[in-house]
């Protein structure tokens, strides 16, 4: 990207400000104004995600338990959106199905959406919504692979805009059909989003608040995109939400927004901490060490120590503010194996299940450690087929499975492992020094009679066993890890292989 880039304000550590900005004597309020997502420049519309939109996969088969007027055609699209879903919570989600009819027949273009705003699986009370027969053209993705993109007038879905109170948010909707028409899906797309200029701890900014592909509600929810230019430090995954706490010249801030998103707050952090700390293998001298990032309802934080360019290094442990999580991306070292981790979104026999509440297993308390106990083995989830599932003769079986640690219902993502020779190597030298020195010792006790020689050369041994431990650590050059690509085989009860190939992770 050789112009400006739009950046997220990136930072070591994030917290969450769920309160309605007002001016206190340590936080600063900036006014922000409202503009057209479909106005916003080519790369800034590419690079934030406002007019791309929350997007929902079709389908020609009706949804269940739905009321559906009468169609004209006989090629209808059906589908249900589902809204509010904050990360790691559902319970304020609320799910909105629609159809896409051909007013001219079956052989015409669609032309006519019926999407349930009121959320009452109903579509017989909702108005029908016409097509745009001329969309603003930031509205037009242009991705490859696209034959046709259709733009329709705009939707209202009322979300929470404070106590008591809910207000309609405009979204426009876009069903965008593929090349070989195969893969049809609607998305939807708030129109308006919040611009303005700001100063954070003397580094003035410009910066943008909207719905990055994922509609929460209001613009005073934590899952709401934030993106600021220039950047300031590194960006990592989730660093890019308004429930940020940013570590600038050693001060945590944190930022909150009004539901219409014209007023944006900034203010030091003084909530309370715990610690993230990673439980060393069994039989190991050495701990393990993590980094990467977290996502809670009220918060995403950044996992591990401090790098020269302000992303997370590696760390054993780290402070974190208090609260519930659950990983985005977190890169944990452990012994000679490096796993990849992030929040399982798959349900048994539900691939990429989106009723599925995500589950945040990592809880931060005051003044508490959690340890990160990756000694278990992992278990295996089928996301296909569900365990019930029943197969027809000559019917095809897709399979898909992931390792998971249940208690955490997180999920490996991708696994790496030092080849044996090396890790064997590393070995020969603590084990050489202290037979070495055992030996020394039983030889020296001999020679002058004196005993108390013996248990002082195995005391000195073990001493260079560590010595020469922590010696290889520090001087080892970096490690070098190989992906391990997992190979599944399925056999029938009387052990013959019907099938056998690799399973990547995820």
């Amino acid at each position: 990207m050789t112009r400006r880039p739009l950046v997220s304000l990136t930072l070591c550590l994030l917290c969450v400000a769920a309160s309605t900005p007002g001016e206190t004597a340590d936080e600063a309020v900036f006014e922000l104004q409202e503009i057209s997502v479909f106005d916003l420049d080519a790369a800034t519309r590419a690079q934030s995600g406002f007019a791309a939109g929350q997007f929902h996969v079709c389908s020609d088969v009706p949804e269940p338990a739905v009321v559906y007027p009468e169609f004209t055609s006989q090629k209808v699209i059906y589908g249900r959106a589902v809204l509010g879903v904050f990360p790691g919570d559902n319970t304020n989600a609320s799910v909105h199905v629609f159809a896409v009819d051909a007013v001219g027949g079956s052989d015409a273009a669609f032309d006519l959406l019926y999407f349930d705003a009121n959320a009452d699986m109903d579509l017989t009370n909702d108005p029908p919504v016409r097509r745009r027969d001329d969309p603003p053209p930031g509205a037009i993705l242009g991705y490859p692979g696209v034959r046709q993109e259709i733009c329709f007038e705009a939707v209202a879905v009322e979300f929470d805009f404070g106590p008591g109170d809910r207000r309609p948010l405009e979204m426009m909707p876009r069903l965008v059909i593929g090349e070989q028409d195969d893969y049809t899906t609607l998305w939807l797309v708030t129109t308006k989003a919040r611009r303005g200029q700001i100063q954070v701890a003397g580094h003035a900014c410009e910066v943008l608040l909207g719905h990055s592909r994922r509609i929460t509600g209001w613009l005073q929810q934590p899952a709401t995109a934030l993106y600021l230019s220039p950047q300031v430090t590194a960006s990592w995954l989730g660093s890019d939400r308004l429930g940020a706490m940013h570590s600038i010249d050693g001060v945590l801030y944190r930022f909150s927004a009004t539901p219409a998103g014209d007023r944006l707050a900034v203010a030091p952090y003084r909530g309370d901490w715990g610690t993230l700390k990673v439980s060393p293998p069994r039989r190991s001298v050495f701990g393990g060490n993590m980094r990467g990032s977290l996502i809670g309802p009220q918060a995403n934080v950044a996992v591990g120590g401090y790098a020269r360019d302000g992303s997370p290094a590696p760390a054993d442990r780290c402070r974190l503010p208090v609260g519930d999580y659950f990983p985005a991306h977190l890169t944990v070292t452990l012994a000679g194996m490096r796993l990849v981790l992030s929040d399982n979104y798959h349900s048994d026999g539900k691939p990429r299940d989106s009723d599925k509440q995500t589950a945040c297993g990592i809880r931060i308390r005051k003044d508490e450690i959690f340890t990160l106990d990756l000694s278990r083995k992992p278990k295996v989830l089928f996301a296909s087929p569900a365990a019930d599932q029943r197969l027809m003769l000559g019917q095809e079986l897709l399979v898909k499975a992931v390792l998971v640690y249940p208690d955490l219902d997180v999920m490996i993502r991708g696994m790496a492992a030092k080849p044996q020779a090396e890790l064997s190597g590393h070995r020969r030298w603590p084990i050489a020094a202290l037979l070495a020195m055992g030996v020394l010792g039983m030889a020296a006790s001999r020679k002058y009679k004196v005993l108390i020689l013996l248990p002082v050369g195995a005391v000195v041994g073990i001493a260079l066993f560590i010595a020469c431990l922590v010696l290889l650590e520090v001087l080892s050059p970096p490690a070098t890890y190989h992906d391990v690509v997992p190979v599944v085989s399925i056999t029938r009860s009387d052990g013959r292989t019907v099938a056998s190939g690799t399973m990547p992770f995820g």
